[in-house]
């Protein structure tokens, strides 16, 4: 519990503090603005694992070096996610997120601010302009665009169903889909919990897909086709751990548009 409290404390000095690093080069109109989207991000990420005392492992980075337009979907067990993700990640990166993350106070502005996008989920109109909005993005500055195609955090550690925006988007923007498998981030902070364990977070960078050349036609395929890597991924991060040699478990149904 002093664990937790302390890592709460700690995680909205420290988001105060780099979300008004942002609001000021906001403010004044600031060319670094382009460069804090994804290196506050990555500092305030590590201060907060730093706090936690949670450690990153990852494997296969390689295959995010270089700024250029690709698509990274990966499972989502907690918030933690997120922060090892953007300690991680060695290139310019943009997170989609849900669009309630825009109401959190600083944290909102300053996310959204620096060129991360917000998706509104039960609007579907305003979910395919944010999608060609990221997709503008991606060309014009070789990002990588990060988004969880469960849509929310799975509240049992299993894989949920997958939404198809992330590969409507990969195809939109003809660039590759990179799936990640992320391990450990449920024990340290789970879906509905405030209370903090310090741990390990493995993740584990797959093979990218490539999606040149097909039509919105292969989105099913696609979708399909990831679900299994990021499931594959994540049972051998956990196999890692455990040294083991079993699978992670998936959870199957029908999929929605965004």
């Amino acid at each position: 519990m002093i664990r937790s409290i302390w890592a709460l404390l700690f995680g909205t000095v420290s988001t105060a503090y780099y979300a008004s690093r942002v609001l000021v080069a906001m403010a004044t109109g600031s060319k670094k603005l382009w460069t804090l989207g994804h290196a506050v991000p990555t500092a305030w990420s590590k201060s907060i694992l730093w706090a936690s005392g949670v450690k990153v492992e990852a494997e296969g980075l390689e295959v995010l070096e270089g700024n250029q337009p690709r698509v990274l979907v990966a499972n989502h067990e907690s918030w933690f996610d997120v922060f090892a993700l953007c300690a991680v990640i060695p290139s310019a990166f943009r997170f989609v997120g849900k669009q309630e993350l825009e109401k959190v106070p600083l944290l909102g502005p300053a996310w959204v601010g620096s060129g991360h996008l917000a998706i509104d989920r039960g609007d579907r109109n305003s979910a395919v302009d944010t999608l060609r909005e990221a997709t503008t993005r991606m060309h014009e500055s070789g990002l990588t665009i990060v988004m969880f195609p469960e849509g929310t955090r799975s509240p049992d550690q299993e894989l949920q169903r997958f939404k198809k925006g992330s590969f409507v988007l990969a195809l939109q923007a003809q660039c590759p889909i990179v799936p990640v498998g992320i391990e450990g981030s449920g024990r340290i902070m789970p879906k509905g919990s405030f209370r903090i364990r310090s741990g390990t977070i493995r993740v584990r960078v797959g093979t990218p897909i490539s999606t040149e050349g097909l039509t919105m036609e292969s989105r099913d395929r696609l979708l399909e086709e990831s679900r299994v890597a990021v499931a594959e991924l994540r049972g051998a991060a956990n196999s890692s751990a455990e040294g083991g040699t079993g699978h992670g478990s998936t959870r199957r149904g029908s999929t929605d548009d965004v």
